[in-house]
C-alpha cells in the first residue's frame, strides 16, 4: 500500500491535476445524498466499484473513514473532510494500492434541479500525480469521467428500484 498525504478541501481548487464533471440524477437531493452516504450501496450503482465499507465506528461525518475497491484501479482508504448533509461531501485518500498519486481529494456537491425533482451532482477529482500518474494522465482522466458519467444513470435506476 502507498501512503498518501492527507489533503484539505482547498486542495480541490488548486491541485496539479483536476478532473470535474456534472450529472443530473432524477431523484430529490435528499435521496441522492443518502445513496452517496450509504457506503454499502456504492457497488450497486458506481461503475467499477466492487466493495465499499465503513472502517470507523462513527460514520457519516467529518473524520469517518471507509475502504473502497475499484476494479483494475485498486483499494483506497478514504477519510471524509467535508460532510454537509444533502449539500456537500468530500474525502481525501490516506492509502492506496495504486501508485498514481501522492495526494487525492474527491468532492461531490449536490443541488436541486428540475424544481427539486432531480439533483445535480458536481464532482471534482483533484490529485498530485506521481510520475506514472503524469504519464497516464489522459487515460486516467478519460476513465474517471466515463466512470462518473456512468454513475448518474445507474444511481437513478438503483433509486427507482428501491
Amino acid at each position: 500500500m502507498f501512503r498518501l498525504e492527507p489533503q484539505t478541501i482547498e486542495f480541490a481548487d488548486h491541485a496539479p491535476l483536476r478532473v470535474s464533471d456534472s450529472a443530473v440524477v432524477g431523484a430529490p437531493r435528499g435521496r441522492v445524498f443518502e445513496a452517496f452516504a450509504d457506503a454499502g450501496s456504492w457497488h450497486r450503482w458506481f461503475p467499477l466499484m466492487t466493495r465499499s465499507r465503513w472502517t470507523t465506528a462513527e460514520t457519516r461525518r467529518v473524520g469517518a473513514e471507509r475502504e473502497v475497491s475499484l476494479l483494475a484501479m485498486g483499494t483506497f482508504l478514504e477519510r471524509f473532510i467535508v460532510w454537509d448533509a444533502d449539500e456537500h461531501m468530500a474525502f481525501t485518500i490516506l492509502t492506496s494500492s495504486s501508485p498514481f498519486a501522492t495526494g487525492i481529494v474527491e468532492s461531490f456537491r449536490f443541488a436541486d434541479a428540475d424544481g427539486g425533482r432531480s439533483t445535480r451532482v458536481d464532482w471534482v477529482l483533484a490529485a498530485r500525480p506521481r510520475l506514472v500518474g503524469k504519464l497516464l494522465k489522459p487515460v486516467l482522466e478519460a476513465t474517471m469521467r466515463r466512470v462518473f458519467r456512468g454513475s448518474g444513470p445507474r444511481l437513478e435506476s438503483y433509486l427507482k428500484s428501491r
